[in-house]
């Protein structure tokens, strides 16, 4: 990963920037960060480029439990995500301004359709499916980067 990268991560997102720093990465060179969402952690890979938010985790056949993939959107608006390519069943978790304000649980590979935040987002979390239940996940919880 380029230092490019990261200081446009930093700009993008100041809060996230502090903190992020490059780590090991998961699948397709995104880097790592360890997440605390809750009282849960997540190690989650981030991706920011149209390129990778388009395919988000579309064709992955795995997605093991503790791990996600942190979506940092270009601008804090309503954000629709759909199920396409997607090859295991997900969580979605929507997050302004570091906070949790909605989620749609057990969406399967096959659902139709769009899934659209419930007001502006700045970050999208996806887990695997049952995440949101199984940590018993609230309204208003916060995200925050570990070091």
């Amino acid at each position: 990963m380029s230092l490019w990268f990261f200081l446009l991560i930093w700009l993008s997102f100041p809060d996230l920037g502090q903190t992020l720093a490059p780590s090991p990465c998961l699948a397709a060179d995104n880097p790592m960060v360890r997440l605390r969402l809750g009282e849960t952690v997540v190690q989650a890979e981030v991706v920011s480029t149209p390129e990778k938010l388009y395919l988000g985790l579309g064709g992955r056949q795995h997605l093991p439990w503790g791990t996600g993939m942190l979506f940092l959107l270009p601008t804090r608006e309503v954000q629709t995500f759909c199920m396409r390519g997607m090859l295991i069943p997900i969580d979605i978790i929507w997050i302004d301004q570091n906070r949790v304000i909605g989620f749609h649980e057990n969406l399967q590979p096959q659902d139709p359709g769009s899934f659209t935040s419930p007001g502006p987002v700045n970050l999208v979390l996806e887990v695997p499916a049952g995440f949101v239940a199984a940590t018993n996940l609230r309204l208003g919880a916060k995200l925050v980067v570990e070091k």
